[in-house]
């Protein structure tokens, strides 16, 4: 029989209807896979709702794996494999998957939209770490920050005599002291501009301090 809006009515009545079917399938998966992932001992065909279905799947595989049985004799033949590795990864995995579904806001309905879930979950706190120890990123800093230093460097005479100020203060430093060396240096360097015939030019000094406490220039 042809459907017609009139046997069905509108287009967006139809859409409802289907949307509401879907959602009331959703939480009849959400609450079945719900009773499939309980942890026991013994999976139990002969109750009405039985539970633990994935767990006991994942740990049989477990046991074949372990050759401790086959899948013929467990009668897993036909089971599809997906849903065969599916159910071994939840049950490698239990306590992590409990404790992301327990923390996650949003209900699952199958193992396969767990395990993307969680794949999705762990890649992104991979690239969060990536990205706070990236070394890239670190030199790129020590980059900006040495650039930031320089900038900052005295570029007159005026700065300058203002950040030698500022060293003395922070290092207990008599700044008339500064003054005092400046003047031998600028004395010595005047002198050893002229080279006596004859003589060698110095072009070394050290300082050290006289018996009076005045810092003097001593050829090296």
């Amino acid at each position: 029989m042809e459907n017609t809006t009139n046997q069905l009515g509108t287009l967006e009545t139809e859409g409802q209807a289907i949307a509401k079917e879907l959602r009331s399938r959703d939480r009849k998966d959400a609450n079945q896979f719900k009773r499939d992932i309980v942890n026991v001992s013994q999976f139990n065909g002969s109750d009405k709702n039985p539970q633990g279905l994935w767990v006991r799947l994942g740990f049989l595989m477990t046991q074949i794996e372990q050759n401790n049985s086959t899948k013929k004799d467990c009668g897993l033949l036909k089971i599809d494999r997906r849903r065969l590795a599916e159910a071994k990864w939840f049950y490698n995995n239990l306590k992590d998957c409990q404790a992301f579904i327990a923390e996650s806001k949003k209900g699952y309905t199958s193992l396969t939209a767990l395990q993307l879930a969680m794949s999705k979950a762990n890649k992104a706190t991979l690239s969060t770490e990536d990205k706070a120890t990236d070394p890239s990123e670190a030199t790129s800093n020590e980059v900006e920050q040495s650039n930031v230093g320089q900038a900052q460097l005295p570029t007159n005479a005026n700065d300058l005599v203002k950040q030698v100020m500022a060293t003395c203060k922070d290092h207990n430093i008599d700044p008339q002291e500064i003054v005092n060396l400046i003047n031998v240096y600028l004395q010595y360097e005047t002198k050893s501009d002229v080279t006596p015939k004859g003589k060698t030019k110095v072009t070394s000094y050290d300082v050290a301090v006289s018996d009076a406490g005045w810092k003097v220039i001593t050829n090296a």
